[in-house]
């Protein structure tokens, strides 16, 4: 009840947290009934929302391929573009609620064709471990498969988690020099490594570029921040695997790997660590010394997707400050995954005057497309024609 004179009116509603995602709610309030002179104008009604605080969300958490489920053979541990496998998707609950009962199903779009049934995940609980499950598909003609998997809870649907699965063989290739970086021992000590560029020469391999990744193999400094690593592919594309990361926090041997598909960049401002990193540029820019090849350059791998992985790959490592030192140990490790791309062609033929009387000539054109992005080679027609014809 709102009083003559009174323009404020609180009440309360009471909001049960049952820890079940029921989505958003909402409810109205309404001037109904004035008595007196009292009139309700046009905003007599509002309507209030109460947002849901209980929520699953359930995100990729691995892949793998299931061991003996390639169709082709010999078996290369790889999937290969039209290989029908198997393979294990892994999901993590990282929402606030658990997922009672998780049904999963891999939609045929994006290079998946012929998916098994959809497998039940059960129970993921929020922040546990991963569940992983079996599917069963082939792949298309393609350098990349997205794997969507549809997900349903106990019968709501919560979204989709996306997994991206490369195609093709995977090749490692090593140069195992030290890189001392930078060139001299004694301080103060600054530009280019000892050995700049260090290379690995790529021969006989197959097929064009899918993905890479590159490793540094022991990796040591007393500041980290200072080093700038340069890749540059036989093509020239030229890439910034890390500069101005780690800050000063000294690491010793550390195998570090980057991988434009690693869950993080590396950290500007704290430790570096044995693992998977992004490409990492934080600024201010550096200028590599000679012979490295002037900017701009790019901070993201797939770059070189698609081109021919054979040649000389180069790895510019060098220190943009003076008074600290280190070392590459081991040198660096180029891992390849190539594929051999394969065409799609499609042949339609048409036939004129149409229609045509007997004893007439025809005129008949055929034309093939290349519907893929390869060139194909080598292509020949043949033709079959009934004694009607001549």
């Amino acid at each position: 009840m709102l009083f003559r004179s009174e323009i404020l009116k609180s009440f309360t509603v009471s909001i049960i947290n049952d820890q079940f995602d029921r989505g958003t709610r909402s409810f109205d309030l309404r001037l109904v009934n004035p008595v007196g002179e009292i009139s309700v104008g046009t905003s007599s009604n509002v309507t209030i929302t109460i947002n849901e605080d209980d929520f699953r969300t359930v995100v990729p958490a691995g892949v793998s391929l299931v061991a003996g489920s390639e169709s082709f053979t010999p078996a290369n541990n790889a999937i290969d573009p039209n290989e029908t496998v198997t393979v294990n998707f892994s999901l993590k609950n990282t929402g606030s609620i658990n997922a009672t009962n998780l049904v999963v199903t891999l939609l045929a779009t994006n290079g998946v064709t012929a998916p098994s049934p959809s497998q039940t995940y059960g129970t993921l609980t929020n922040n546990g471990v991963p569940v992983s499950r079996p599917f069963t598909f082939t792949a298309g003609a393609t350098q990349t498969v997205t794997a969507v998997l549809q997900l349903v809870d106990s019968g709501v649907p919560i979204g989709t988690a996306t997994f991206t699965l490369p195609l093709g063989v995977t090749a490692s290739y090593t140069n195992s020099t030290n890189i001392n970086i930078p060139l001299g021992t004694s301080l103060p000590s600054v530009g280019a490594a000892d050995v700049y560029p260090s290379s690995i020469i790529v021969s006989n391999a197959t097929g064009v570029v899918n993905r890479i990744t590159v490793t540094l193999n022991q990796f040591t400094h007393s500041w980290p921040a200072d080093v700038a690593l340069l890749l540059v592919s036989p093509r020239g594309q030229k890439m910034l695997l890390m500069q101005n990361a780690g800050g000063g926090f000294s690491v010793t041997n550390l195998v570090m790997t980057f991988d434009d598909l690693a869950s993080s960049a590396a950290p500007e401002l704290s430790r570096l660590a044995s693992q998977s990193y992004k490409p990492t540029n934080y600024p201010p820019a550096y200028t590599f010394p000679a012979p490295a090849p002037a900017g701009p350059y790019s901070t993201t791998l797939s770059s070189v997707a698609g081109i021919n992985p054979n040649g000389t790959w180069s790895l510019y490592v060098a220190d943009d400050t003076a008074q600290n030192n280190g070392t590459i140990r081991n040198g660096w490790t180029l891992t390849l995954n190539s594929v051999v791309p394969q065409t799609d062609l499609a042949v339609s033929m048409t036939g004129a005057p149409e229609p045509v009387g007997y004893g007439s000539n025809v005129v008949y054109t055929v034309t093939v497309t290349n519907k893929s992005s390869v060139t194909a080679v080598g292509v020949t027609r043949s033709e079959e024609h009934t004694s009607e014809l001549q």
